[in-house]
């Protein structure tokens, strides 16, 4: 279904370019909220779904919290093992060229709009799969369980990490996920450890763009 859903959002947008681009899919995010807020039916709304059973792997079921992390390690090990083998194949580097140079790559015969689709179909596979993965942790999801808040980490986590690098986002996670938690352990009031984490990623996203335009790990330069 997600998969579904992003080849819908690259055919609703394939028209546009740059700031409009990026305008589009955000304001895709807020429809998918509403739809989801109104569709009472399917998602109960604002009450959302609760008692979402524990996975079940060949009959093997995933209850306790170490064999979660331990199912949760495996899925991450296949997709990054996956996804580096992508990037270094030939369908890879068209997608580098397709992020280059366009044009050029429309010159040599290829079709830049197919490979956008197939990009987006695989990307919004593995974000299915990341909510699949936390829905069945917590039991339970309504409609703000993903929204603009946790796009801003993964934005975050890219543009820190560098993009296209594999090695910087999986460094990046880190770094962004442990330090907010570092506040727990600090004498401060409970009603500034929220803005605390926000305010956070805010400096870490204008050091990076100031002093490290390519992310830690980067090959591409943010601007």
């Amino acid at each position: 279904m997600a998969s579904l859903f992003g080849a819908i959002l690259v055919f609703a947008v394939r028209k546009l370019k740059g700031d409009y681009l990026a305008l589009a899919t955000l304001g895709f995010s807020f429809v998918v909220y509403s739809l989801m807020l109104n569709w009472t039916s399917v998602t109960r709304g604002p009450l959302g779904i609760p008692g979402i059973m524990k996975p079940s792997i060949f009959g093997l079921n995933i209850k306790t919290n170490l064999a979660y992390l331990t199912l949760i390690i495996l899925v991450n090990v296949l997709v990054l093992w996956f996804l580096s083998r992508l990037t270094n194949s030939r369908f890879g580097k068209l997608l580098e060229a397709v992020r280059d140079d366009a044009i050029g790559l429309s010159a040599l015969g290829k079709n830049p709009e197919r490979l956008k689709l197939l990009a987006m179909v695989i990307s919004s596979f593995i974000a299915g799969l990341a909510g699949s993965l936390f829905a069945h942790y917590i039991t339970f999801i309504d409609p703000s369980s993903f929204f603009i808040s946790d796009l801003i980490i993964v934005f975050t986590i890219v543009m820190v990490g560098g993009l296209a690098s594999l090695k910087g986002t999986v460094a990046a996670s880190f770094i962004i996920i442990l330090i907010p938690e570092l506040l727990r352990f600090v004498d401060l009031p409970s009603s500034f450890i929220g803005p605390g984490r926000q305010i956070i990623y805010a400096l870490l996203l204008i050091g990076i763009l100031m002093f490290r335009p390519k992310g830690l790990l980067g090959r591409v330069d943010l601007h």
